[in-house]
């Protein structure tokens, strides 16, 4: 063999090498960036690094808790999952809902299977203003449910999966797996109102670490 074809052979197997590790990289790695909400300063209408607010228009985003805290906000005393930090949505009786979205690190590949776990909770006391200009303060806490969607660079919304009746007082871990039928650029957690529920209502749920990952 010659010295340009052992050059050659070694150029080769350095690049199946570098294939080789990346996939192994890719997979089991999580796609979402600060998933537990630890990066970013806690407080009402605040939104943790990497995240952006997707909820009804002309109203606050959702509220970034930090268990540390000596005055808990809205009375919610829970203690994060992961670290101190969590995030919480809630829906409105006027019909409006909060929601948080992420640009994905790398888009997620058509007809690849995903994994995607998050925990989620309730709190027995949920005390909130209804509205940006009023002052005075409701219950909100009714359990509501969580819908997760995957968006393409079209700005076409899938819906991939819904977490109904988060009416338990701990941290419960819930796991979806799906294949993304389309090129997913982003992906949406919108709380909404539960079926068994005649008329929107002032609910909430407590969102914590999430992973995303391909299997």
């Amino acid at each position: 063999m010659t010295n340009q074809s052992l050059f050659r052979l070694n150029d080769y197997l350095l690049i199946c090498f570098l294939l080789l590790i990346s996939m192994f990289e890719l997979k089991g790695q999580n796609l979402i960036q600060n998933g537990s909400f630890e990066t970013g300063i806690a407080g009402p209408s605040l939104v943790a690094k990497y995240w952006y607010s997707c909820g009804t228009k002309g109203y606050t985003p959702p509220n970034l808790h930090n268990t540390k805290n000596i005055k808990p906000l809205f009375k919610v005393y829970t203690l994060a999952q992961d670290g101190d930090q969590f995030i919480s949505l809630v829906t409105r009786a006027n019909q409006s809902v909060e929601c948080i979205g992420q640009q994905l690190k790398k888009s997620l590949s058509i007809d690849s299977t995903y994994l995607l776990e998050i925990y989620l909770n309730s709190s027995e006391f949920f005390e909130s203003r209804t509205s940006i200009k009023s002052t005075e303060t409701a219950d909100f806490n009714i359990a509501a449910d969580l819908e997760v969607y995957g968006l393409t660079n079209a700005g076409q919304y899938i819906l991939l999966d819904v977490y109904e009746d988060i009416k338990h007082y701990n941290w419960n871990k819930y796991t979806t797996t799906f294949k993304a039928l389309k090129e997913f650029a982003a992906i949406e957690f919108r709380a909404f109102f539960t079926f068994d529920q005649l008329l929107p209502y002032n609910g909430h749920i407590l969102i914590d670490n999430i992973t995303l990952s391909k299997l």
